[in-house]
């Protein structure tokens, strides 16, 4: 089972809007507490990616240096190049998580997924969503499960 996973508010704490339009401001960002035994247990359920997004459209200038920072955070977690995919803010996580299910902290990806779990949110949604890590663990096995032995999700 191929599991795409956020970075920006899922592994790392989230920066204030004004931040992310700094050059550098990747390197400010702290790890979430328990995100890399989170992301140990994921990769036990199955292959893990990185699928992040800049905070820019493709054409805008700071778009490419966003995109190094987030590859070298990838990069500093485990996760080489054919297992991160970073896009910029025009493009759909979609495109990318096809053949899997995306978790990630922010709704309109979660909606454009095919299968999505939206993590930290308490909120019932159309898509399935955890309020922490051991939920999204959680759910994540039972859709392994149901996968594995041909049950329907």
């Amino acid at each position: 089972m191929n599991i795409y996973l956020d970075l920006d508010g899922v592994i790392f704490q989230t920066l204030p809007l004004e931040e992310y339009s700094k050059k550098d401001c990747f390197s400010k960002t702290v790890l979430k507490k328990g995100a890399l035994c989170f992301i140990k247990d994921l990769k036990e359920i199955g292959e893990v990616f990185i699928v992040s997004k800049t905070m820019f459209p493709s054409l805008d200038p700071r778009t490419p240096d966003q995109m190094r920072d987030k590859y070298v955070w990838a990069l500093k977690l485990g996760f080489d190049l054919s297992h991160s995919f970073v896009l910029p803010s025009d493009r759909s996580k979609a495109t990318i998580c096809k053949d899997g299910i995306l978790i990630d902290d922010y709704g309109k990806n979660c909606e454009d997924a095919v299968l999505a779990i939206q993590i930290f949110e308490k909120k019932k949604k159309p898509w399935i969503t955890a309020k922490n890590f051991q939920e999204t663990l959680k759910k994540l096995r039972l859709i392994k499960s149901a996968i594995v032995y041909g049950g329907v999700i």
